[in-house]
């Protein structure tokens, strides 16, 4: 009966250690994913940075500076006028479809963090399972 009690109390100090390790991977897990959550927090920023000064550059194209010299342009150079006309032209389609580009990129970057998000909680409910689990066993 000692012995059966000896391997018992041996069992059971091999369960805590393996809960101890796990306990330790996932606070481990949990440090990196919070260094991924600040490296995030940093694009995101700079992300938003980048759309402010697409929009400056957007407003800017969409005035035209010293005004009087298209108008004389326009008089004297007609074809090289239309050209100029024709790039302006352009240069707002890119900067239209550019705002698309961003508004969808935006839509996919937050459906990747719910995304991630419920992937995180999908794995922390079955570590946390795990855990009871083996709590209600050494019970």
């Amino acid at each position: 009966e000692f012995d059966q009690l000896q391997n018992d109390i041996s069992s059971e100090m091999d369960k805590n250690k393996n809960i101890l390790e796990e306990t330790k991977r996932i606070i481990a897990s949990n440090e990196k994913q919070k260094k991924q959550e600040e490296t995030l927090a940093n694009l995101e920023h700079e992300i938003g940075m980048q759309r402010d000064k697409r929009q400056k550059l957007a407003i800017e194209l969409g005035r035209p500076i010293n005004l009087h010299r298209w108008r004389q342009l326009q008089i004297s150079d007609k074809n090289r006028y239309r050209l100029i006309e024709k790039i302006h032209k352009l240069q707002k389609q890119i900067v239209a479809s550019t705002n698309n580009i961003a508004a969808r990129s935006s839509y996919l970057g937050e459906h990747k963090k719910i995304l991630t998000k419920m992937k995180k909680e999908a794995s922390a409910r079955s570590t946390v399972s795990y855990l009871k689990s083996q709590l209600q066993e050494l019970r």
